[in-house]
């Protein structure tokens, strides 16, 4: 030990470990550990020096030596507790080194004795922290109630009366004459208290983003530094040295108590332990005289509000632990308490701001669902006199450029329908079909490119060999991939990068495919990997993320059968992986649903057929609201042979059909020209309707055994429906 007081040293330990550990951790590849374990092996040897100066020195004959706190031993299960289990045997190497060194060159102890005593000291971290952490899957957060709980019962109560029990064990063999019970207890007491009032305080300041971060404005921050100053200055006042030098007579700890509870209920957790440690300190300290030693002075000259001469050396002991647990005890729950009620209102705020957003998305889709069932009509108009012109011009090759020009964009336009008609549909179990994922991911990239800013590269990478099919929804599955294409949209920095988006195949028998998206952005904090699934979880700044991205993507992903996995590095990118199981594999990718507007469909073949089936005149009522698609298919059906006429009142023709038994005669009608109560009677009579709309608007038709048929459509398919009918 050096010949400077111990205050110097302390000062000048956190002045080094303190500056060490905020450098480490900002640090990538080896330095970040590195640094890590040198700011912790200075910080145990500074504090295990504080530990040991909290020796009480009864007054009396009995001049045995009793430890009212140890706040080593906290300080170690709260490394543990915020550490990965990998870089255990590196921490427990460093505090086995600075607890060698403090009981041989600084206590004078044999070398048999250190050997027995360093693992015992170790042994109490392990225990508290283990639970914990492996319950947790990480660093637990102590302001939740089931890891404060389990903090309380296990690390504080358990791990520490497990731990005294041998350290006493030890301590009896070592010194024979002193009795088991009073070691174990005094052991037990001062580790307890240790645990109490510095594991939480290192947790806040290192442990879980919600339990650490503080997001003030600087008048809060000022508030909390005058917070700090009263507290320190009503300490020293009533239990500290200012009350001997202003013949105080304020023997009254409990005044720092109002102090404890404004941090608790006011500040993040980081002030409220900090403030904690600091009552703790001045009561321990003042208590024993101990202060003396800090500063130089005759120890003789603070006794504390806890010492009376005219009580036992032990009474003091107990009294001053009681008032320590108490403070303690109840400034955790305080904490505690206080950070689930902000929690909760927080919760409130995002669910608040969750139905703002379905609210919002429910106008967007039922827009979107407009705009698409007007599209179809338009596509309708076009595909059906793009069919007429064909019938005209043959196979005039001076137009058949233009023709096939026509049926891609068509195709196209079709595609971008359906992606708007599937964005704007509910998650349906019914809706769960086989889905070509090749297929889907290509649709993907092309209907949400436009997201991606100008200066980013967006890289498909193709799946050689059959096409994998996988179970699902559709439009789930588009917004998984939406979902993870903007967060790799935002992770990178702002003058763009490269994003990655394509299938591999996994498992031993090449039976799974994983759909991975790989982004060269910052990557994400290993401490916040555990937990980026949660709801409500977010990582981007407040009002920029509502937390439920991922947490979507999870719950589908699982719907579907699969399971996501993340990989993650800070500063080079993030890499999210989707297994899925595969049900097959197509040797030609599937459509994305109904059918495609090509030029194939309206070929020579398929109109000879459809004169050939309608070489007599057929009676055809048309009921479709929109008068360009009602005109046109009137025109296209008259040219396939049939006897196409208008229809207004849809119900009253169909009656009208059915009562006169007309030849052969059929409705063709828009599902929106029924109401909801119409569908059940007209079901039960078999009549020969058929029912156009989206595949959505006519399930409840279907279910009801009528003949439907989607849009938008072909007119040979058309045609071809009405003649089986």
């Amino acid at each position: 030990m050096p010949d400077e007081p111990l205050l110097i040293w302390l000062a000048l330990a956190a002045a080094t470990a303190a500056p060490l550990a905020w450098w480490g951790v900002r640090q990538p590849g080896a330095a970040r550990p590195l640094a890590l374990l040198l700011a912790f092996g200075i910080g145990y040897a500074a504090i295990h020096e504080l530990s040991s100066a909290t020796y009480f020195q009864p007054i009396g004959e009995d001049p045995e030596l009793v430890a009212v706190f140890w706040p080593s031993s906290g300080f170690l299960m709260g490394v543990l507790l915020v550490t990965r289990f990998l870089y255990w045997p590196w921490v427990l190497l460093v505090g086995a080194a600075v607890l060698m060194h403090s009981d041989l060159r600084l206590h004078d102890l044999a070398l048999g004795q250190t050997l027995v005593w360093t693992p015992v000291g170790l042994l109490e971290g392990v225990l508290g922290a283990l639970p914990l952490r492996l319950i947790a899957r990480g660093t637990p957060d102590l302001t939740r109630p089931r890891d404060w709980g389990l903090f309380i019962v296990w690390s504080v109560i358990v791990a520490t009366a497990a731990s005294a029990a041998l350290g006493a064990m030890t301590y009896v063999m070592t010194f024979p004459d002193t009795q088991y019970l009073p070691v174990w207890l005094v052991w037990w007491m001062s580790d307890g208290l240790g645990v109490l009032a510095v594991a939480p305080l290192v947790v806040a300041w290192a442990g879980p983003t919600e339990m650490a971060r503080v997001d003030q404005p600087l008048l809060h921050r000022v508030e909390a530094i005058a917070l700090i100053v009263l507290l320190v200055l009503v300490g020293m006042l009533s239990v500290g040295p200012l009350r001997l030098a202003t013949s105080s007579v304020l023997d009254f700890p409990y005044l720092v108590i109002p102090f404890l509870v404004w941090a608790a209920l006011r500040f993040s957790p980081r002030v409220s332990m900090t403030a904690t440690l600091l009552a703790t300190l001045l009561a321990v300290f003042t208590a024993k005289g101990a202060v003396a030693r800090l500063v130089g002075l005759d120890p003789d000259l603070f006794r504390g509000p806890f010492y009376r001469p005219d009580q036992p050396p032990g009474d003091t002991v107990r009294s001053l632990q009681a008032f320590l647990f108490v403070m303690l005890f109840s400034t955790m729950l305080l904490v505690a308490l206080a950070r689930q009620r902000y929690r909760k209102s927080q919760e409130a705020i995002a669910l608040r701001d969750q139905l703002y957003d379905a609210q919002r998305m429910e106008a967007v889709a039922q827009l979107a669902a407009g705009v698409a069932h007007d599209i179809n009509n338009l596509l309708a108009v076009l595909a059906i006199h793009r069919t007429q012109i064909a019938e005209r011009l043959g196979q005039d090759p001076e137009f058949s450029s233009s023709l096939n020009a026509m049926d891609n964009a068509t195709d196209q336009a079709v595609a971008l329908s359906r992606s708007l008609l599937d964005l704007s549909r509910r998650p349906d179990a019914s809706r769960m079909t086989t889905i070509d994922l090749a297929h889907a991911l290509r649709e993907a990239v092309r209907l949400y490119r436009g997201l991606i800013p100008a200066g980013t590269r967006l890289v498909l990478v193709e799946l050689s060999g059959p096409a994998p099919l996988v179970r699902g929804d559709p439009a789930r599955l588009q917004q998984v991939i939406l979902n993870l294409l903007v967060n790799a949209r935002d992770a990178l920095p702002i003058g763009g990068g490269r994003i990655e988006i394509g299938l591999r195949r996994t498992g031993l028998a090449g039976n799974e495919t994983e759909l991975f998206i790989r982004d060269a952005g910052k990557g994400i904090d290993p401490k916040d990997l555990p937990h980026i699934f949660e709801p409500l979880y977010t990582t981007k700044p407040r009002g920029e993320g509502t937390g439920l991205g991922l947490s979507v993507v999870h719950s589908i992903v699982e719907e579907m059968g699969g399971a996501i996995e993340v990989q993650s590095v800070v500063g080079r990118g993030t890499e999210f992986a989707i297994r899925f199981p595969m049900v097959g594999a197509a040797a030609e990718p599937l459509p994305a649903g109904g059918v495609s507007l090509s030029a194939g469909m309206f070929g020579a073949a398929a109109r000879e057929g459809a004169r050939r089936r309608h070489n007599c005149a057929r009676e055809v009522w048309v009921a479709v609201a929109n008068r360009q698609v009602r005109g046109a298919i009137l025109a296209d059906l008259t040219l396939h042979g049939m006897h196409a006429l208008p229809c207004e009142d849809p119900l009253a023709r169909l009656e009208q059909i059915m009562g006169k038994a007309k030849n052969g005669a059929v409705l063709v009608a828009e599902i929106e020209e029924f109401g909801p109560a119409d569908l059940a009677p007209i079901a039960d009579r078999s009549p020969p309707v058929l029912l156009l709309g989206t595949a959505e608007s006519l399930a409840p038709a279907r279910e009801l055994g009528l003949k439907t048929h989607e849009k938008p459509f072909r007119i040979a398919a058309l045609s071809a429906a009405i003649d089986s009918m």
